[in-house]
């Protein structure tokens, strides 16, 4: 709703000597939180919606309005040129109740020259408009369209794409030769930004290069008087440029910005000055930076088409919510560079921290912390806080609704956390639904959940874990040699924990069978102690399961656990990375007490669930001829839930 409405469209119709037969208002934006409903624009502020009018980009000097409802905004715009009578709403109940030929109806009947408002709160409610306005347009009408993003996305047909993971992208997390660091432009002056920019530099490793705004408006001015050198601004952004220069060069990550403080008088001949300042820098380097990002709607548009000179790119995706990456073509100043488009008023207060961190940006606790005894992750601190009381937590692979349930209920009985861990090939079956009911049980439960990808080697899964926000990862090369199994979760820990992930690695090969994945006991092997301390080191991973003679699947004879090497693995590794073992089910309460006591502080527990689920299925169909679908689930998951009570109650016995 900011911007130069009506100038815009006024001066396009103008340019192309045409006459439309309505102009079309559509600001939502879903990805910036943006939706309209009863006309009235709102602004998503965490859980609430805020009108438009009330926020403080209502409040810009040059671009600002007093009115939330989009007709009167329209008539307040356009100075009294244009009359309540003259602007035509179409509803939601238009769009959700009428439907595509209803709209493209209303559509057809507006008088030439009319302003139409569009409400959506929804990317359905905006396809279902498109269609009907292409119904229109068949029919001869012509539209001249001011819309949001979500709007194009629309009208062009684009599929709804998975958020960019750190891999896909940026020249430091796919190995290539660049090595220079990465260059963040800040223009927005809102105060989104500003709570934005303060974010990333107090929590990222990024070198922060003040502009002061101040500054270049009074060179200008001097400048214009003759009272300093015509040279003077250029000589200023010549300087700038070599600090940047020599900054990315040498490895640095740069994000250049304006100075946050309120410049009192400031025109809009001011905002391009400072922005042809921004572009000046950005156009005189001569070293390609690994990454671009562009802070602000102007800004982005003028380093685009000034500074790289951009004539053709690929949009490859989104990097967050409404933050679209572009790949440059060979027609500009860096070819194949990713460059980010950053909305001023997009996303909260950690987003371009978040973004920084997948472009490779490391975070300050990385280098000040060194993963030492101060980690700040909330499930390794559960963890750390479980082993100090004698205690474990247990880790459920769960693969429907009932298993999930049944370990929520028996955790929230025993006031105990829990993970609920997925397995790939239930990930598989499963894929977004599975992850948004365990998100969603996690969300409305009264204990720590956690949620985790269990035993991934496949790359694909991994980064739809990172995707979708999962607490941990396991890394699992354990199939691998011990080099490679290294290297490949040194790799992959690295793009993890960017996202503040935590990693679980695994060290030795574990025989049985667990989701159709079977291992040999003559292919099983133990983990070395000394290869342990190495692998930890070298990897970064925040928890390392261990090969003790435990098993996937049931134990075909009494176990038989090996606690001197785990008393020695322990010893080994540093304090603050707990220990995981695997294979949980089928181990006596006695055996997993000693574990608890040598170190092991997470058990994993599959196969005693799913025996419970299908002994109480098999049971119910053989003893109630009744029985139905709901039976069977309700049998399964009330046997589910006393195995997950019993092994929650085994592994806090210390209590």
């Amino acid at each position: 709703m900011r911007g130069h409405y009506p100038v815009e469209t006024d001066h396009i119709s103008l340019e192309l000597n045409q006459v439309f037969d309505a102009t079309i208002i559509i600001p939502a934006f879903f990805e910036g939180g943006r939706v309209t409903y009863n006309n009235i624009h709102y602004v998503t502020d965490g859980d609430y919606l805020i009108p438009a009018a009330d926020t403080i980009f209502a409040k810009d000097s040059h671009f600002g309005f007093t009115n939330s409802n989009l007709i009167n905004w329209v008539v307040e715009k356009n100075k009294g040129k244009v009359n309540h009578n003259d602007v035509v709403s179409i509803t939601l109940s238009d769009i959700r109740e009428g439907g595509i030929l209803a709209v493209a109806e209303k559509l057809e009947s507006v008088n030439q020259g009319a302003t139409i408002v569009v409400n959506a709160v929804n990317q359905h409610d905006l396809n279902t408009f498109v269609m009907a306005a292409l119904h229109a347009e068949v029919n001869g009408r012509n539209f001249l369209y001011r819309s949001a993003a979500s709007f194009v996305a629309s009208r062009a047909g684009l599929e709804t794409k998975n958020l960019l993971s750190a891999s896909q992208f940026s020249d430091k997390t796919t190995n290539n030769s660049n090595k220079n660091g990465g260059l963040i432009v800040v223009g927005s002056y809102v105060d989104k930004t500003t709570k934005q920019v303060k974010h990333a530099l107090a929590n990222t490793n990024i070198m922060g290069i003040e502009v002061n705004v101040s500054q270049i408006i009074n060179i200008s001015k001097q400048q214009a008087n003759k009272t300093i050198k015509s040279s003077s601004l250029d000589l200023f952004i010549s300087k700038l440029a070599i600090t940047v220069e020599n900054s990315i060069t040498r490895g640095a990550d740069v994000m250049l910005y304006t100075s946050r403080e309120f410049v009192k008088g400031a025109t809009l001949d001011d905002i391009a000055l400072v922005s042809s300042v921004l572009t000046g820098i950005v156009k005189k380097l001569k070293s390609r930076p690994s990454f671009l990002v562009a802070k602000g709607g102007i800004t982005s548009n003028d380093i685009a088409s000034d500074s790289l000179q951009i004539k053709t790119a690929r949009v490859v995706g989104q990097i967050e919510l409404g933050i679209p990456v572009w790949k440059t073509n060979n027609d500009c100043k860096f070819a194949g560079l990713h460059y980010i488009v950053f909305p001023g008023n997009v996303g909260s207060e950690d987003t371009l921290t978040k973004v920084a961190l997948k472009l490779g940006v490391t975070r300050k606790s990385d280098i000040e912390s060194n993963k030492s005894n101060e980690q700040t992750n909330y499930m390794i601190e559960k963890l750390l806080q479980l082993r100090q009381a004698k205690q474990a937590i247990a880790a459920f692979n769960v693969y429907n609704l009932e298993g999930a349930q049944a370990c929520v209920m028996a955790a929230e009985e025993l006031k105990m956390p829990i993970i609920l861990q997925v397995h790939p090939v239930a990930l598989k079956f499963g894929g977004v639904a599975l992850i948004s009911m365990l998100f969603t049980l996690r969300k409305y439960a009264s204990v720590p959940i956690f949620i985790h990808l269990d035993h991934s080697s496949d790359e694909k899964d991994i980064f739809m874990a990172i995707e979708k926000g999962f607490d941990s990862i396991m890394v699992d090369g354990s199939s691998m040699k011990y080099e490679d199994n290294l290297n490949w979760t040194k790799k992959i820990t690295k793009i993890i924990q960017r996202e503040n992930i935590i990693v679980e690695g695994e060290l030795g090969l574990l025989a049985g069978e667990e989701d159709g994945l079977s291992i040999p006991e003559k292919a099983a092997k133990m983990t070395d102690p000394l290869q342990a301390k190495e692998f930890v080191k070298e990897t970064n991973i925040d928890m390392l399961a261990v090969t003790i003679g435990n098993v996937h699947g049931p134990y075909r004879s009494q176990p038989q656990l090996d606690f001197k090497r785990l008393v020695s693995i322990r010893q080994n590794i540093p304090a603050h990375i707990p220990l995981v073992l695997h294979g949980a089910s089928g181990l006596p309460h006695a055996m997993t007490q000693r574990c608890i006591a040598e170190g092991i502080c997470k058990f994993n527990v599959n196969t005693d669930l799913r025996a419970a689920a299908m002994n109480s299925i098999k049971d119910n169909i053989k003893n109630n001829a009744k029985c139905d679908v709901l039976h069977l689930m309700e049998g399964s998951k009330t046997a589910m839930y006393k195995v997950a009570k019993e092994k929650i109650l085994s592994f806090m016995a210390g209590k």
